[in-house]
């Protein structure tokens, strides 16, 4: 099993970790809100993994998805947290779906023929950036304007990328082509063409 736990990273050293979660499954994949206030999170606990929203000023934590038969995995939250992005996982196939927290309406944002890997939702008002796979090509590093809607708007920014990372605090995803010397790529959610990120420029942690 695991769980959740949290500390303070202000000052000259962090605090000790104290536990935010107690569950007899494993909680990974913490996805702190925008306001600091919430903590969505993937649980097994209830035998399938599912998404889990927990407050961290009264510690309660409740499901926000409970389908037997789906996997659902990697929140990520909107920039004004009213709802989350995350993929369901049915029978291998992987959709990008969006839930509305306050009503728990939900709506799917990928196209049927594709399997997303990485997803997260833009700055602006319906943007997402996602990967996926699709049959018959590589995959495929896409932000979409509108999704399924008669105004949808696509701009495929890569294709055969790896390494695909996004960064909420300033609305930029990063990604490296699967080329040798391919270097580091990044570009904004919501506009934009990507660039390559200069060697001299330091990275922020993370899988680079």
């Amino acid at each position: 099993h695991s769980a959740l736990s949290r500390a303070a990273l202000s000052g000259d050293a962090p605090s000790a970790p104290h536990a935010l979660s107690r569950s007899t499954g494993s909680d990974f994949d913490p996805q702190l809100s925008p306001a600091g206030d919430r903590v969505a999170f993937v649980s097994d606990r209830s035998g399938q993994s599912q998404i889990w929203l927990q407050d961290l000023a009264s510690g309660e934590a409740i499901a926000l998805t409970d389908a037997v038969d789906v996997a659902t995995v990697s929140p990520r939250w909107s920039r004004d947290g009213h709802s989350l992005v995350m993929i369901e996982n049915a029978a291998g196939k992987r959709r990008l779906v969006e839930m509305d927290i306050a009503s728990r309406q939900r709506r799917v944002l990928s196209r049927a023929d594709e399997n997303v890997l990485e997803a997260a939702a833009g700055a602006a008002g319906d943007t997402y950036v996602w990967a996926a796979d699709v049959p018959g090509e590589d995959n495929r590093l896409v932000r979409v304007h509108h999704p399924g809607r008669a105004d949808e708007q696509r701009d495929v920014l890569a294709r055969s990328v790896s390494n695909v990372d996004f960064d909420a605090s300033d609305a930029t995803l990063y990604f490296s082509p699967r080329t040798i010397g391919g270097g580091v790529y990044r570009a904004a959610f919501d506009a934009g063409t990507a660039t390559l990120v200069p060697r001299d420029v330091p990275m922020r942690q993370g899988r680079w």
